[in-house]
């Protein structure tokens, strides 16, 4: 079905926020490591009308738990910010069981896990989110205490890759220690992973990875770092000097940084320097760096060390050529698109941009051929087509992929369908998932009095009832007993333990005035005469404040407005597009009767006369809902200009001008066009 734009903003105050704890061993703001940014660069970029709200929780020392709690607390979408100081050093791997994770030993402080437990005691959260797999020893504590949260895990990365790739290159003296790590890493992930119900990956390898191992089919590809912001690291001069002809971002101290640029100081840059003598290799990078490392590019006239600098952008728009050197660790998935953002080539390694969409040639250069790749960093330094050619497709790649907007977009449409996704069990049908799902996001039932007009069976209401914890909900139908005879002999039979189906109408209401916070309907207002009077009685029995929320079509004005059999494609298309609105009963008897249908009687009875459908127009339902007295928070009008747009999707509009000028004097083509409506209503405090 095409959907058109909310004519009306969506209360703050009443939409449901999907509530987010958020779990980490550690917090850096501002946000530097790609780790950090990662956490920390979406939940900042979130708006109050995405309607979600992160608690965070963490490990911090000394200072920190201040200066991060202030930083934080100044975005609009998290809602609290605690961290908290273990009072034993984590890292003081000497109480350690024999044979235990250290990575996950070194996370492990009981501070932050009775807090976690306080927090999820206090407050239902929808989702509680666990920062990298070191982390995930709190799950079962939390899933204790909040069974009915999603438990989702930030990958970050698949650690024991990073030290299975490292085994294969590990000098003699380290191999035992590195592989020992890589086979607790491996046990611990492929345990801890399954007891996620969903998990954020960096790159479709996490992705495959997780889903083997775990069967998962909640998995989302979210861009490491966060995101990269175009607009940040985007120069705004063109003719700016570039004085860094190559030049390698990276931590110092780790490893596999420090192997990469060992081997392209020893094997690519002579055959650079070889060609042409005056390029520098410029290394910008925080940490104690790599001994040999220090040596070698001390001693070396084409190498510049400038140790850790405060900003990488004047070094990113210093630079013609950014290499990545790398053949094991997980790759340079913050560096590759940050240097893409400063319109910067990057000159790879094969492995370097792993899990990133690259087409070698047209967005980067890769190799592993040491000549190769020399060749592809002077060919970058020395033609000037072929440099600008790579910059933009890789910007473009950027833009498209790997933005924080991208990112953000991401995170929110995922959250949303983890939040919700028990909507999709049950026996429900596909109209009763949609509207239970939008009613998720506006409003919390959790606790609440709730009213359904139009039950029928109850299968809705008994759903809401036992997934999402309602204080009771009671379901009113007048057709109870000639429609249901065999499952439903009497209202008093149809309850549970927060539930009830009774017979009802909702012209009148048979409880008190205030009754309810909640009242709710699906696909019965077209079917409602004396509209103005059902909605009176909903505003009356709303407590102060209480909303109302409805979904239903189609109305008289729309394509399928006559609801004759609109369920069954043959009996549909029996019926002219909009013919209802202007054939007269005669003219619809004998055009069926012609075309189709010996029950041309019957059907014309069933658009014309029969009192099942109230034939209010739109522009008649708009106006009962201004004059109701409530406050309309939502008036969401839907398309539909195929008549089998919701049985098929078909989308190929009907609509053509003999219509328009036949219906002309009574509606406009916007009105015609709409066939169904999302309302959504609050009774005044």
């Amino acid at each position: 079905m095409q959907k058109i734009e909310e004519e009306r903003p969506l209360s703050e105050t009443t939409m449901k926020k999907i509530r987010i704890l958020d779990i980490s061993s550690y917090m850096i703001v501002p946000p530097t490591s790609g780790g950090a940014q990662r956490i920390v660069r979406p939940v900042t970029r979130l708006r109050p009308e995405d309607g979600i709200e992160v608690d965070m929780l963490y490990t911090a020392y000394g200072e920190e738990v201040e200066t991060s709690k202030e930083y934080l607390e100044k975005y609009s979408c998290i809602h609290q910010v605690v961290g908290v100081q273990p009072e034993i050093d984590l890292s003081d791997e000497r109480a350690m069981p024999e044979g235990f994770c250290s990575d996950v030993w070194k996370t492990m402080g009981m501070e932050l896990k009775d807090m976690a437990v306080r927090m999820v005691q206090k407050r239902f959260y929808d989702i509680i989110q666990i920062e990298h797999s070191m982390m995930a020893w709190i799950v079962p504590y939390l899933k204790n205490e909040s069974p009915d949260s999603k438990f989702v895990l930030d990958l970050h990365n698949a650690e024991y890759r990073v030290y299975e790739k490292w085994s294969r290159y590990a000098k003699e003296e380290d191999y035992k220690t590195v592989r020992e790590k890589y086979e607790k890493l491996y046990a611990w992930e492929t345990m801890c992973w399954k007891w996620f119900d969903a998990a954020f990956t960096v790159s479709p390898v996490e992705t495959a990875l997780f889903k083997g191992i775990t069967g998962c089919e909640y998995v989302y590809e979210v861009p490491t770092g966060g995101g990269i912001d175009p607009t940040e690291y985007e120069p705004t001069d063109e003719n700016r000097m570039k004085p860094y002809d190559m030049l390698y971002l990276g931590t110092m101290e780790w490893y596999p940084n420090a192997q990469g640029l060992l081997w392209f100081i020893d094997n690519v840059l002579p055959k650079v320097v070889e060609k042409r003598p005056e390029t520098k290799l410029h290394i910008v990078g925080f940490g104690k760096p790599y001994g040999e490392l220090v040596k070698i590019a001390n001693e070396h006239p084409n190498i510049m060390f400038w140790g850790q600098q405060a900003d990488d952008k004047c070094f990113f728009h210093g630079a013609k050529v950014f290499i990545v050197p790398l053949f094991i660790g997980a790759g340079a998935r913050v560096k590759v698109p940050t240097a893409w953002a400063s319109r910067v080539p990057v000159a790879s390694t094969v492995f370097g941009p792993e899990g990133l969409h690259t087409v070698n040639g047209e967005n980067i250069c890769m190799t592993d051929d040491p000549a190769e790749y020399a060749e592809n960093i002077l060919r970058l330094l020395e033609d000037k087509e072929y440099h600008k050619k790579i910059t933009d497709n890789a910007f473009e790649t950027l833009k498209n992929e790997y933005s924080c907007d991208v990112c953000v977009e991401k995170l929110r449409d995922a959250y949303r369908e983890i939040s919700h996704d028990d909507c999709s069990a049950g026996d429900l049908i596909q109209y009763h998932i949609d509207f239970v799902k939008n009613l998720l996001r506006k409003t919390d039932i959790a606790g609440k009095s709730i009213l359904e007009i139009g039950c029928g069976e109850g299968s809705m209401l008994k759903y809401l009832a036992e997934k999402y914890r309602p204080k009771f909900i009671v379901g009113i139908e007048p057709l109870l007993a000639g429609d249901y005879p065999d499952k439903i002999r009497t209202a008093k039979e149809a309850q549970g333990e927060n539930w009830r189906i009774c017979q009802g109408d909702g012209l009148d209401i048979r409880f008190p005035d205030n009754s309810f916070d909640i009242v709710i309907s699906v696909a019965t207002f077209e079917h409602i005469g004396h509209l103005e009077q059902c909605l009176a009685e909903i505003k009356r029995v709303l407590k102060p404040g209480g909303v109302f929320y409805t979904e239903y079509g189609s109305i008289w004005s729309g394509i399928i407005g006559h609801h004759c059999r609109n369920w069954m494609k043959e009996e549909v298309l029996k019926i002219p597009a909009w013919g209802h609105l202007y054939m007269t009963k005669e003219e619809m008897r004998t055009y069926i009767a012609k075309n189709y249908s010996e029950e041309a009687d019957n059907i014309c009875h069933m658009v014309y006369d029969d009192n099942w459908i109230n034939r209010l127009d739109l522009k008649d339902m708009k106006k009962l809902f201004e004059d109701s007295g409530m406050e309309i928070l939502e008036l969401k009008e839907n398309k539909l200009e195929n008549r089998l747009g919701w049985l098929e999707g078909l989308t190929e509009s009907e609509l053509n001008q003999e219509i328009i000028e036949k219906l002309a004097e009574r509606y406009t083509i916007d009105e015609i066009k709409v066939c169904s409506i999302n309302l959504f209503m609050k009774k005044q405090e």
